[in-house]
């Protein structure tokens, strides 16, 4: 089956963006429940050539594609990044930046801009 599913991404690689589109877009229109806007249709034909090259299968062209097709900001999962974005988290993502922005680096640490060892030789020009 793999020999197969690489046999086919190599096809799919190299057909062109203009007869994959209507192949895949009933697929993504039934994935995101509804017809895709002009703004979607734009990034879609846009991003198509980009997500075809990592595809195996029109079913995964279409699914990589659905991002494209979505307007507005992706839906977030978790819980405590959806925190530091909203209104409540705003304060605690700014107290963390303002205090990396005067942190020191620790005792002892060395730059990288300083001149060779004594140990090492010179290159000869």
């Amino acid at each position: 089956m793999a020999k197969l599913t690489n046999l086919n991404a190599h096809y799919l690689r190299e057909t062109p963006d203009a007869e994959l589109l209507p192949l895949v877009l009933p697929r993504i229109e039934a994935k995101i429940g509804g017809k895709i806007d002009p703004v979607g249709m734009e990034r879609i034909t846009r991003g198509l050539n980009g997500v075809k090259q990592r595809s195996r299968t029109l079913v995964e062209l279409a699914d990589n594609l659905v991002f494209y097709a979505r307007s507005g900001a992706p839906p977030i999962a978790d819980d405590k990044a959806r925190a530091q974005l909203d209104g409540r988290g705003q304060g605690a993502a700014r107290q963390a930046r303002d205090g990396a922005r005067g942190a020191r680096p620790p005792t002892g640490a060395r730059s990288r801009s300083r001149t060779r060892s004594a140990a090492s030789p010179r290159p000869r020009a």
